[in-house]
C-alpha cells in the first residue's frame, strides 16, 4: 500500500518505510525504525531544526481564557486556563479529543455541562457566529472538509 500525508503521527503508525520529497525532487527512502522524526523534518525542509523561536521565560499574565469543567457528547469533561502572553496547544491522537474541545469552544458543537469565560466574561455560544462576536476563532485540522466554503455565492 502506498500511503501518502504530511501528518506525522499518522506515518509513523501506520508506514513501515518513508519517502521523502521536497520541491518535487526525491531525497530519499528510510525504513522507519532506522531513523528519527528529526531525521525526517530535515529531509523534508533540507536542513536542521534546532528551535523555532528562542526560548525565554516569562512571567503569566492575568486570566483571559478560564475552561471549567467543560463537556460534550464526545469528550469531556475538561478544565483549564490561559493567561495573557501564553501560546496553549492541544495535542493528541487522533480521537482523543483535542479537536471536540475546540468545537464546544467555538460553538460548532453543543455543550452538556460546564463554563468559559473570556477576560471574565461568560461565554456560551450556541453556533460559530456567536463565537466569534465574544472573540473566539477557530482555524480546523481539516481545511479541506471543514475550512472550506463550498459553494458559491451569488
Amino acid at each position: 500500500m502506498v500511503y501518502i500525508s504530511h501528518r506525522m503521527e499518522e506515518v509513523w503508525q501506520l508506514a513501515n518505510r518513508v519517502t521523502v520529497f521536497r520541491d518535487g525532487t526525491w531525497i530519499g527512502t528510510e525504513i522507519l525504525g532506522n531513523v528519527s522524526t528529526t531525521d525526517i523534518v530535515r529531509m523534508m525542509v533540507g536542513r536542521q531544526i534546532v528551535d523555532l523561536y528562542q526560548h525565554e521565560p516569562r512571567t503569566p499574565g492575568k486570566v483571559l481564557l478560564e475552561v471549567r469543567d467543560l463537556a460534550g457528547s464526545a469528550t469531556g469533561p475538561v478544565s483549564f486556563e490561559v493567561n495573557a502572553g501564553e501560546v496553549v496547544s492541544m495535542s493528541g491522537l487522533v480521537g482523543s479529543g483535542r479537536t471536540e474541545v475546540a468545537r464546544l469552544l467555538f460553538g460548532a458543537d453543543p455543550r452538556t455541562q460546564g463554563s468559559v469565560r473570556i477576560d471574565g466574561r461568560t461565554s456560551n455560544p450556541v453556533d460559530p457566529t456567536a463565537a466569534i462576536a465574544d472573540g473566539i476563532g477557530m482555524v480546523t485540522e481539516d481545511r479541506k472538509n471543514s475550512g472550506t466554503v463550498s459553494r458559491a455565492f451569488g
